[in-house]
């Protein structure tokens, strides 16, 4: 017999600020040296079952992958490689303000997509859905 203490929350939604952002791993567009504090932001997070992390003067929403790293598409087939079990939204401004990175040469890792209101983000069971895009990786 199921009980409510069995039950686990397999839902996190956030409203996203409208903008342009940089949807992928973010491992691959943190600075090396913002890198060990977003991780230890993650890490904090997890526990209180929170996906929105501040960095520095920017909040980078991430989802854990169902299956962790590898290669995952969205319904239009664009493709983000996985590495760090993440894919998520870094605001574009923290790409444009990087001395460290040309975000160009991520290209081919994610997408750069630009929500023209508020958008809604959220994960159920392995798919990620950040507004129009839906990544399964279940």
């Amino acid at each position: 017999m199921t009980t409510m203490n069995d039950m686990t929350a397999t839902y996190k939604s956030y409203i996203v600020p409208a903008g342009k952002y940089w949807l992928g791993d973010p491992c691959y567009v943190i600075r090396s040296k913002d890198w060990i504090e977003f991780c230890n932001e993650v890490s904090s997070e997890e526990d209180k079952d929170n996906s929105y992390i501040k960095l520095k003067d920017i909040n980078v929403l991430a989802f854990s992958t169902y299956h962790g790293d590898g290669c995952y598409t969205d319904q239009n087939g664009n493709e983000f490689s996985v590495d760090a079990g993440l894919i998520g939204l870094v605001p574009h401004e923290y790409l444009e303000n990087s001395s460290e990175s040309d975000s160009t040469s991520y290209d081919h890792l994610g997408t750069v997509v630009e929500f023209a209101e508020d958008t809604l983000c959220f994960t159920v069971d392995g798919i990620l859905t950040f507004g129009n895009y839906i990544i399964d990786t279940k």
